[in-house]
């Protein structure tokens, strides 16, 4: 049943953003995502905040702080409409079923659990650097353990800090019993959205008309770059993304460019106005995302007015991990400026 969502995947109309239906033909492997929480152990804290670190990936700070934490750009972001920001993203996403994210939410929790317990632990993650796949592992595990509890408690706000670091791993330098309290974290996840009713009201990280929609979808992508990730960090490269099931890397895209990006509100900017307009070729979605010295927006469709700086033109599974900085940018179409693509990589993610 793992393998077989993928077949069902490579041979099922979808939808795409600003497209028409299509049947896709694709590799049945997939890939993997980033992070909600900021770890609290000082063995993980040492490694990510160490100034030598030669980073492109430092995990997000997290949502996660109450708001006497917020930065003044946070609660500036929590206060503004969020459709002001994503003028262009209140049409149908990438596709709507909760039950096949589910089930793809499970088959990847499962492929990065199986990478894990057979690489090496101290193996370095090429997406995240100054990070080992035991790192990757523990920080996983924690966050699946905070959102699981966000769901069944239905709870108004996220965990503290110090709830977050009750949950972190007891004795991450244990591989085995790290890997296998991971893989126990991403089951009961898996069963508290399975569990939770459709009218589920807890918080979430951005607004979202259904919070299990919203959750189910932020933690497949979650598990999905993170298993692309450990599948790297295993494999010692960097993967490009053209594995990556098309109808599922486009879904992933309209993650980031509708709701994900908005988290760097207040870093992601730029002295003069910015428009990236996205294409994936295999799927025909269309995104474009405007960066300035405001806040950015952002939307479905083509660039709704004015010019476009740039326009890359790509897989689905390529825009994804570039959108990740999982991927670089400079073998992909690129019309136009393709420099103003470095504000994305400098300013995501950092």
């Amino acid at each position: 049943m793992r393998q077989t969502i993928y077949q069902l995947l490579r041979d099922t109309p979808a939808h795409a953003p600003g497209g028409d239906a299509r049947a896709y033909r694709a590799a049945p492997r997939a890939a993997l995502l980033p992070s909600e929480s900021w770890p609290c152990r000082g063995w993980l804290n040492q490694r990510t905040e160490s100034p030598n670190l030669p980073g492109r990936f430092k995990p997000p700070h997290p949502e996660s702080l109450n708001s006497r934490e917020l930065s003044h750009d946070d609660r500036e972001r929590r206060s503004r409409d969020p459709a002001s920001m994503t003028r262009g993203c209140d049409v149908r996403p990438a596709f709507t079923g909760d039950d096949e994210r589910l089930a793809l939410l499970e088959n990847e929790g499962a492929l990065f659990v199986a990478t894990a317990r057979v690489h090496d632990l101290a193996a370095p993650v090429p997406g995240c650097p100054g990070w080992t796949l035991r790192e990757l592992v523990a920080h996983l595990g924690l966050v699946y353990r905070w959102v699981t509890r966000v769901v069944r408690d239905g709870r108004p706000g996220p965990p503290d800090r110090a709830e977050r670091c009750s949950l972190e791993d007891p004795d991450p330098g244990d591989g085995p019993a790290l890997v296998e309290r991971a893989q126990v974290a991403h089951a009961d996840l898996v069963d508290a959205l399975r569990a939770a009713p459709p009218d589920l009201d807890c918080w979430t990280v951005w607004p979202a008309a259904s919070a299990r929609s919203f959750w189910i979808r932020r933690q497949l992508f979650e598990t999905l770059v993170h298993r692309v990730d450990a599948q790297n960090s295993a494999a010692a490269r960097d993967a490009d993304g053209t594995d990556l099931v098309p109808r599922v890397a486009a879904d992933g895209v309209d993650e980031m460019v509708c709701g994900f990006l908005h988290r760097y509100a207040g870093q992601l900017r730029t002295d003069t106005g910015v428009t990236l307009a996205l294409h994936a070729t295999d799927t025909d979605g269309r995104w474009w995302i405007r960066l300035g010295p405001d806040a950015p927006t952002s939307g479905r469709g083509a660039v709704d007015t004015g010019p476009r700086d740039a326009q890359v033109e790509a897989t689905a599974g390529e825009l994804l991990l570039m959108l990740w900085n999982r991927r670089a940018s400079w073998d992909l179409r690129v019309r136009g400026d393709r420099a103003a693509l470095e504000h994305w990589h400098r300013g995501a993610h950092r």
